[in-house]
């Protein structure tokens, strides 16, 4: 029995497949990693100091959908669909930035948003 974050699975295999198997997981894990870790160099790059409170706090996070730089707004869409996952109390704001927001970038992170959110309705 092989465990690992994606689940537990049973495999006929000798001595060397289960190595390579470990290995294997060993690799999505380090993969699992740099994407975190590039995903936080994003964030931080749009949202500075705010990002610690912004991903230790929601309602810090939505309130900023209201914030004046595009830039702030970009991130915490970004961050509600990537980091907190989206729920039906933000339709309504993603809705709004996706239909008026004047920025490309910012209407995108709601878009992304919506996305999440009705994916997760679905399933």
């Amino acid at each position: 029995m092989v465990k690992s974050e994606l689940g537990e699975f049973q495999m006929e295999a000798d001595q060397s497949d289960q190595e390579a198997a470990k290995a294997l997981l060993r690799d999505v894990r380090g993969i699992k990693s740099d994407i975190l870790d590039e995903q936080t160099r994003y964030w931080r790059g749009l949202l500075g100091d705010r990002l610690d409170e912004m991903l230790s706090s929601r309602a810090a996070t939505e309130y900023s959908f209201l914030d004046p730089e595009p830039r702030i707004r970009q991130g915490a869409f970004s961050l509600v669909a990537l980091h907190w996952k989206p729920d039906f109390r933000i339709e309504s704001a993603c809705r709004r930035a996706v239909s008026s927001d004047p920025d490309f970038n910012v209407r995108a992170a709601a878009l992304s948003c919506l996305i999440g959110l009705y994916i997760r309705i679905r399933n």
